[in-house]
């Protein structure tokens, strides 16, 4: 019984070992957002507002309060896993999601700059495809004004 216990423990720790191998890292898409930071403070001496790091498969949304008046800019870039990653601002009309801007362009990088026309709640619309769909892929996105 003791045997196969440590046999059982041992092909734990081996599926575990091998597990990590395959982990992926955010520090990557982390750095690369550090250059944007100090491109958009330092050289075009913008404030950012919201800064997000988070992994997606194929479609992730954000919520965010924007102010009339203001232009926005808004980064949305990825990880090597990240082919293309497209971004759409929606706004509510008529009880409904509207969209209000769009970068589809064929890149791993989208970038709006978004004038809202009225004060309120936004959907920030973050779409990924992926080259390896068996594991995710991490972006970042700025807003910066």
């Amino acid at each position: 019984m003791k045997k196969f216990l440590i046999l059982l423990l041992f092909i734990s720790f081996a599926a575990l070992s091998f597990a990590q191998k395959n982990i992926k890292s955010v520090v990557p898409v982390i750095a690369q957002g550090a250059d944007f930071i100090s491109l958009i403070e330092e050289k075009y001496k913008q404030q950012i507002v919201n800064i997000e790091y988070d992994a997606v498969l194929d479609k992730k949304f954000i919520y965010r309060e924007l102010y009339s008046n203001v232009i926005y800019g808004i980064i949305v870039y990825g990880d090597n896993n990240i082919k293309e990653i497209n971004l759409t601002i929606s706004a509510i009309v008529n009880d409904d999601w509207q969209e209000v801007a769009k970068d589809d362009q064929t890149e791993s990088m989208a970038m709006i700059y978004f004038t809202p026309k009225s004060d309120g709640l936004y959907r920030f619309e973050i779409s990924a495809e992926l080259y390896d769909k068996s594991i995710f892929g991490y972006y970042g996105v700025i807003i910066y004004r």
